[in-house]
């Protein structure tokens, strides 16, 4: 191992979701705090949307070409019926490895993403082909680091739970960014690996704090993400959901006699169900007359850094993706988290004492979001001010995932060269 290793991050389908982009800032500034000279690489399946969004990012995109799946062949082909011939034979067809270009140029590999490391809905199954990669990056020699994440739980799926727990044992290194995480991952006896640090978010700077708040009318930044609202599973449909949703919107408007900016944090053109601009829209289109005239939809894609100034024009921020909730809390708005998953609670209680403005997304009604944004507008200034005590601690919480895998390489190059002189002896 050098001493400044190649890193490489690998993971995230793509920075178009503003969370990923920032995971990867606050990622490469953790890692040029320890290692300024480092060479850093992101696998990327969209390499020019991806460099095109990470600008000023001192990082290098590189290919990452992904499985093709027999789905996606024409059927009957001579490569489909090769594949299913594999399949039969339980051989891995040609191409059945997805390819990650730079990867032999790399010494640590970076798992990012937050979240992957979960089941499915139903709580069943594990993240297979994110577990397959793992374990061939490092049968390529390379140390894995499983990098800001939340983990499982797998209990349900006694059998996913043993794999995932055999995976986890082999990694170098595991930054858990919550203490449910690491509280699972000690029950599973995944503890030697193991270090709790803040999501890397919170190391992408600050716009530098001023004293300033928005004037009235009060102005309440909303963002609404149509995969969680699926995930959370309170709605049957996107239409029901908007119609609820716009409902509520509406009446905020008429009680707090305020303005709203509905806040997109994933911009993305693969499918509707992960583009939280083609949502908002729905839920303005449900709004009503009055409220439509008072509502505006940031539709510029102005990704995680530009995000941050329309954010402190906000009076106080409700956000169901959680790196929205981070950039707003980071900018030292006052956030209210609306949890689809244990990871929101976790990342509420790290930012605010109790009790924490945390609501399940299904409970995002007006009555329940009155009582809410009645106590915080009322104490807006006492929770900037804590805000703007608490980021640069949380911030600190989070480069200590970069003094952590410092630490983990140096053992593991201790424990080589003593295995090495052993041989030699």
């Amino acid at each position: 191992m050098p001493a400044s290793p190649r890193f490489l991050l690998y993971g995230v389908s793509g920075v178009y979701n503003y969370g990923c982009e920032a995971i990867v800032r606050g990622t490469v500034a953790i890692l040029r705090k320890v290692w300024p000279d480092a060479a850093i690489s992101y696998a990327s399946l969209m390499v020019e949307d991806d460099t095109w969004r990470l600008a000023g990012c001192d990082i290098k995109v590189v290919r990452r070409i992904p499985v093709l799946r027999r789905s996606q062949m024409r059927r009957y082909s001579a490569r489909y019926i090769l594949c299913k011939a594999c399949s039969l034979l339980a051989l891995d067809p040609p191409g059945a490895v997805e390819r990650i270009e730079a990867l032999k140029e790399t010494d640590v590999v970076l798992s990012i993403g937050g979240d992957l490391y979960t089941p499915g809905r139903d709580g069943r199954g594990y993240p297979r082909e994110l577990i397959e990669a793992g374990e061939r990056i490092m049968g390529h020699k390379k140390k894995l680091i499983i990098w800001g994440a939340s983990i499982g739980p797998f209990s349900k799926d006694p059998e996913a739970e043993r794999i995932v727990t055999k995976h986890l044992r082999r990694a170098t290194l595991i930054t858990s960014r919550e203490t449910s995480t690491t509280t699972y991952l000690a029950k599973l006896a995944v503890d030697s690996n193991v270090v709790e640090a803040a999501d890397p978010a919170f190391a992408v700077p600050s716009i530098e704090a001023t004293e300033n708040r928005p004037h009235y009318p009060i102005t309440i930044g909303i963002n609404l993400s149509p995969l969680s609202i699926l995930r959370a599973g309170a709605f049957a449909s996107l239409d029901e959901a908007a119609t609820s949703h716009g409902s509520t919107i509406s009446r905020l408007i008429e009680h707090f006699n305020c303005d709203v900016v509905l806040l997109p944090h994933v911009v993305s053109t693969l499918t509707e169900k992960d583009d939280d601009v083609r949502y908002l829209y729905k839920v303005y289109s449900c709004l009503s007359t009055s409220a439509r005239l008072r509502t505006s939809v940031n539709n510029v894609d102005c990704g995680f850094l530009g995000m941050k100034p329309v954010l402190r024009s906000c009076t106080v921020v409700i956000a169901a993706r959680m790196h929205c909730a981070i950039n707003a809390s980071s900018e030292g708005v006052p956030t209210v988290l609306l949890a689809y998953s244990e990871k929101a609670h976790g990342m509420a209680h790290r930012i605010y004492p109790n009790p924490c403005p945390c609501l399940d997304l299904s409970r995002f009604t007006f009555d329940n979001c009155q009582i809410v944004l009645s106590e915080i507008i009322a104490n807006s200034d006492n929770i900037r001010s804590g805000l703007r005590a608490q980021i640069p601690g949380i911030r600190r919480q989070a480069e200590f995932g970069g003094v952590a895998l410092k630490r983990s390489l140096e053992s593991a190059n201790a424990l080589t060269r003593r295995l090495k002189a052993d041989q030699v002896t």
